[in-house]
């Protein structure tokens, strides 16, 4: 609950705008799983597939980079995925970033992506949530999904904000702390299968007797 005392004023934190001018803080970036789609299907859009919870301690802490670790291998981008966003919770979409050979680059033999142009601020003493989501491309070779997987997970440092003395804090150092492999299949309409059979309550082979019927000779609604 939120006291007022007669003749003080209250603000409202300005979205985007931090209230702790003058206050270095730090970050603190762990995993966070809820809603997160427990298989991509070919041509999903906007599927959630890794989560973070941001916490900033000692002073309001704006949100302003993503990096993120995609693998060893160029089907991540090429064959698999072909857009990131970083939403929060509610879905808003605050960053975006189409993913190709321009936009992706390689650092020894791993495979990384930059989302930069959000600013988002966490409240001093608070924690928010964001997803990574993904849009599917929608049309995978089995062999792909079949024979290999991809992982995505934070890159070391890979979330950046800037504290109330404008200085880039970063989280977490290990970014594997925050990964997640997604499992990846063929659209619905090529995996789905459907199973009939017979129920356990289904009558059991019997005789049935007509002798209803003026003529004793009729059965009505027998149960087969």
């Amino acid at each position: 609950p939120v006291v007022v005392v007669p003749g003080t004023v209250v603000t409202t934190p300005t979205p985007g705008v931090i209230s702790t001018p003058g206050a270095e803080g730090t970050l603190a970036v762990t995993s966070y799983s809820s809603g997160l789609a427990s298989t991509v299907y070919e041509n999903d859009s906007k599927v959630a597939i890794l989560g973070f919870q941001a916490e900033a301690k000692n002073s309001d802490i704006a949100i302003q980079r993503v990096k993120l670790n995609l693998g060893n291998s160029t089907k991540f981008y090429n064959k698999i995925f072909k857009k990131l966003y970083i939403t929060d919770t509610n879905g808003t979409v605050l960053a975006s970033i189409d993913l190709n050979s321009d936009t992706v680059i390689k650092d020894g033999s791993t495979y990384y992506i930059t989302i930069t142009g959000m600013n988002t601020v966490v409240s001093k003493g608070t924690k928010k949530n964001f997803l990574v989501k993904a849009d599917v491309y929608s049309s995978i070779d089995s062999t792909d999904y079949d024979t290999e997987t991809y992982p995505i997970q934070l890159a070391n440092d890979g979330v950046r904000g800037v504290d109330g003395v404008r200085i880039d804090q970063y989280s977490p150092a290990t970014g594997s702390s925050v990964s997640r492999t997604p499992t990846i299949s063929a659209d619905l309409v090529d995996s789905a299968t459907l199973t009939v059979s017979t129920n356990s309550a289904s009558p059991k082979s019997s005789d049935i007797v007509a002798k209803g019927g003026s003529a004793l000779n009729e059965f009505d609604k027998a149960s087969v």
